[in-house]
């Protein structure tokens, strides 16, 4: 067991079409089997059941849930087929980069090679922080980004909270963004078809999440994928997970501090100062202590965080604001009373979600064979296997790591560079300083230059002789002055066409880093681009 916190280093693949896999995927099913091994050999039993039972319990809720929501999202009967074996990603409900979408595709793949069920998160637990979309906008020498609106603007909340407020917008939006892009760059997204399923999805729920999931799951049924979808906000109801909570709820003062212990080193590791970064700390407020899982009521727009304290065996749960539970609860005893009690929270319209770090921590001991990471949850999951570690004294399992780059079909970059910028920028600032450098190959300022010359070295030179203290006569002076200003003439001239130049350069540069862009929206891609560059990364073979 590490004592130190050591994360792999990730990096984003840039050029276009390019993947990250870390490890190679062609050594997946070796990650898969080692995985397997480590649960098969582990003896780690949670107040008397053992992770082997757990694990079965959770899976099968867990298809039992993802069948009967996919079966809504697609409209047609997903049957439920009981597996021993899961490969799990997971993601927020958003229109997200072609990058992430990269997982679902992985996660099709390397199910199909170890025969195992495909699980797709959807991290309805997390914020909704926006109703729009970026798109490019403008032409190809100022090209911009306009932001559109899918749904009424609101403040962030949960989204498992989030209704569509606005239909006509709402179903209209495909036909829109089709329309802008096609026009402004000649291609046909594929957002105008595919946003058909988000609308009939408005006649099955009004959630937002399920809309735009149902989008993403008819296309990858069309594509040849096989995944399961299921919001985190249903697992977190099932019993297996409300075990995992009580069990941590018991080592209150241990999970506390290991929480912390990673953060810290994680902080440590990666020279961050920001406390909110890369998750604020656990607080402690008098006999309460922060635990890592989000607690609110049904409606409600913010989560809240959940405290906990130990009195004598009962461990008292509240919000900010009030005891929302005493839950029978020790270090040794029976985790059913307490379970029980959790499981009516739902009935209250209480909403009791894990974080990132417990839901990551939760999927891959629980759920998965193994988990496909994107880099960002690659590089916080350290923390996990750290706290995993600590916390169960068992091996933490591997995990995938996947990204992707494509660039969307909006010409070739400009053959601009930052050292052009750079150049003109230090051609400006000398030219204030000293002017005459670039004045002198200018025809109608080489004679000025050379008289001005003259003038000061006759000047020079008289007041090196000691004959007179080396002014210039009042003519030389006048005629100094008037060269002068056609010479300031000039430069103004020269740096209004370095200024143009400059705002040129700007502003391939900006066209530049907007058609490198590799966070537009999967769904603004033409559709044969998408699948020629997804599809293979669900291969079975």
């Amino acid at each position: 067991m590490q004592e130190n916190l050591k994360p792999q280093r990730y990096w984003v693949p840039r050029e276009d079409r390019s993947l990250l896999s870390i490890p190679e995927r062609d050594l997946t099913t070796g990650l898969v089997e080692e995985n397997r091994l480590l649960f098969e050999k582990s003896r780690l039993s949670l107040h008397g059941r053992s992770l082997t039972s757990l694990r079965s319990d959770a899976r099968r809720d867990a298809v039992r849930l993802a069948s009967a929501y996919t079966s809504g999202l697609l409209q047609t009967d997903v049957p439920e087929q009981p597996s021993q074996s899961f490969i799990v990603s997971g993601h927020q409900p958003e229109l997200f980069h072609v990058g992430v979408w990269a997982k679902n595709f992985t996660l099709s793949g390397v199910a199909r090679r170890c025969q195992s069920t495909p699980i797709n998160l959807v991290i309805d637990n997390d914020t909704l922080n926006t109703t729009t979309i970026r798109i490019p906008a403008g032409t190809r020498e100022r090209l911009r980004i306009d932001r559109v609106l899918f749904d009424t603007p609101r403040p962030a909340l949960p989204w498992e909270e989030a209704k569509v407020l606005d239909q006509d917008l709402f179903r209209t939006f495909g036909d829109t963004i089709g329309c802008q892009l096609n026009a402004s760059w000649g291609f046909d997204p594929l957002i105008g078809e595919a946003w058909k399923a988000t609308v009939n999805q408005l006649s099955v729920s009004t959630r937002l999440c399920d809309c735009l999931t149902a989008m993403r799951a008819h296309l990858e049924r069309r594509w040849g994928l096989g995944n399961l979808e299921l919001p985190m906000s249903q697992l977190c109801e099932t019993e297996p997970f409300l075990w995992f909570v009580a069990h941590l709820l018991s080592r209150l003062s241990e999970l506390h501090q290991t929480y912390n212990k990673a953060v810290a080193g994680y902080r440590l590791e990666h020279r961050l100062r920001n406390r909110m970064q890369p998750v604020p700390d656990l607080e402690r407020q008098d006999e309460w202590l922060e635990v890592p899982f989000w607690i609110w009521q049904r409606g409600d727009t913010q989560r809240g965080r959940l405290f906990a304290r130990q009195v004598g065996s009962i461990c008292e749960l509240r919000n900010q604001t009030e005891v929302l539970a005493r839950i029978p609860l020790s270090d040794q005893g029976s985790l059913e009373g307490a379970v029980k009690q959790l499981s009516d929270f739902p009935a209250r319209g209480l909403r009791l979600r894990t974080r990132a770090l417990t839901t990551t921590l939760f999927a891959r001991l629980f759920l998965a064979d193994l988990f496909v990471h994107g880099i960002g949850g690659a590089k916080y999951d350290a923390m996990t296997d750290w706290i995993c570690e600590r916390l169960f004294g068992l091996k933490s399992p591997s995990f995938l790591t996947v990204s992707g780059t494509l660039y969307l079909p909006l010409g070739d970059p400009f053959e601009v560079t930052e050292r052009e910028l750079r150049e003109i920028n230090h051609k400006l600032r000398d030219l204030t300083y000293n002017p005459d450098r670039h004045l002198e190959h200018v025809p109608e300022t080489a004679a000025l230059i050379t008289e001005k010359t003259s003038l000061l070295a006759s000047a020079t030179a008289l007041r090196q002789s000691n004959k007179i203290q080396g002014r210039l006569t009042r003519d030389q002076h006048h005629r100094l002055t008037e060269i002068r200003t056609a010479l300031q003439k000039q430069a103004d001239l020269v740096r209004s066409e370095y200024e143009s130049t400059r705002t040129k350069v700007r502003a391939r540069l900006s066209a530049n880093a907007l058609v490198r862009d590799r966070e537009y929206a999967f769904a603004l891609y033409p559709e044969h681009q998408l699948r020629q560059f997804l599809t293979p990364l669900s291969a079975g073979e």
